[in-house]
C-alpha cells in the first residue's frame, strides 16, 4: 500500500546580500628586478624571497580584486640591480641563489609578468 503524497512547489527568494567586489587598478610603472614576497611577510628576505623576473615598465593596465574593499598586500619587491661577481657576471648565471641590490621597492605583482608600485581603488558592485 502507498501513501498518496501532495505535489508541492519549492520557491527560493533572492536576497541581495551586501558584498561588493572592490577592483584595484595599476599601472606596470616599474622597471628592475622583480622579487616575489614568497614567505608574505611584507620584508625582503635574501635567499628566502624568490627572484620572478626582470620587469620593464610597459604602462600596461591591469586589475586585481580585493574583498569587502580591502586592498591585497603588496607580493613584490623590486630591485634596479642584482648581485654580481668580480667580473659583472650576474650570480644566478652559475647557481640558484639570487639577490637584489640596493633599497627593495614594495610593489604588486601580476600574473608574474607586470609591476606596479600604486593601486587606485575602483568599486565596481555585482561585478564578477
Amino acid at each position: 500500500m502507498k501513501n498518496y503524497v501532495k505535489p508541492m512547489m519549492e520557491s527560493e527568494v533572492f536576497a541581495a546580500n551586501e558584498y561588493i567586489t572592490a577592483c584595484y587598478h595599476g599601472v606596470c610603472n616599474i622597471s628592475g628586478y622583480v622579487f616575489n614576497d614568497t614567505n608574505g611577510n611584507g620584508e625582503y628576505d635574501p635567499g628566502v624571497d624568490e627572484y620572478n623576473y626582470d620587469n620593464t615598465a610597459c604602462g600596461h593596465d591591469y586589475w586585481i580584486e580585493g574583498e569587502n574593499a580591502q586592498l591585497p598586500p603588496q607580493n613584490a619587491f623590486v630591485f634596479s640591480d642584482m648581485r654580481r661577481n668580480n667580473n659583472g657576471t650576474p650570480w644566478w648565471l652559475f647557481d640558484d641563489y639570487y639577490e637584489g641590490v640596493g633599497d627593495p621597492v614594495p610593489a604588486w605583482n601580476f600574473d608574474r609578468d607586470h609591476t606596479t608600485t600604486s593601486m587606485d581603488l575602483e568599486t565596481r558592485p555585482n561585478h564578477s
